[in-house]
């Protein structure tokens, strides 16, 4: 599936604001709704929300929680996959990850090469995220299940639902001679891409 970004560069939407409060994220809000509604005809695209923080030093509890809920809303009636958050300073992802444990919003929160990535994740597939991104490579899903102490049964379709959230890519292992079972599958987060 071909993928479709919508980035957002918040600088730009503030008019200068140096600092983002709650009358922000309503500004924002409506921009990036309009901007789904009108490009809705994307079929057969992965759509992605990217909200660039360049040039932003901090922001309030209040403009985190509004447009947190505002991404996993959207990725919950799957007008996209996932949102990214790019040039997030230590300030803004300190406050990204309080309103996250403050309000049990089920969304991934990772810090990597400067960017979070956030999309509708359930705490039952959350674990299995995590270890993905401990690794921080490609692997199988016997690796996750004997770390977690999960069944390999369990394990994969666990991996299959994080794959159709778009949360996690997978791709066909090499099959080596003498293996058994079906195909072996390598997994690895999106934020490796």
């Amino acid at each position: 599936m071909t993928r479709k970004e919508w980035v957002h560069k918040i600088s730009k939407i503030v008019e200068g604001s140096t600092v983002l409060t709650k009358e922000h994220s309503e500004i924002l809000r409506e921009i990036v709704i309009r901007n789904f509604r009108s490009n809705m005809g994307f079929v057969g695209y992965e759509c992605v929300l990217v909200l660039d923080f360049e040039g932003i030093e901090d922001v309030t509890c209040s403009f985190v929680s509004n447009f947190l809920m505002l991404s996993v809303k959207m990725c919950k009636k799957n007008l996209c996959s996932y949102c990214i958050v790019k040039n997030a300073n230590l300030e803004i992802e300190a406050a990204i990850d309080s309103v996250l444990k403050n309000n049990s919003i089920s969304v991934l929160s990772t810090s990597f090469r400067g960017t979070i990535a956030l999309g509708s994740c359930g705490k039952v597939l959350k674990p299995i995220l995590d270890m993905i991104l401990i690794t921080k490579g490609k692997v199988d899903s016997k690796y996750i299940s004997d770390k977690l102490g999960l069944t390999i049964s369990l394990t994969n379709n666990r991996l299959n639902k994080l794959v159709s959230l778009g949360l996690i890519m997978k791709e066909p292992s090499v099959r080596l001679e003498g293996d058994r079972g079906g195909q072996k599958c390598l997994y690895q987060s999106i934020m490796m891409k």
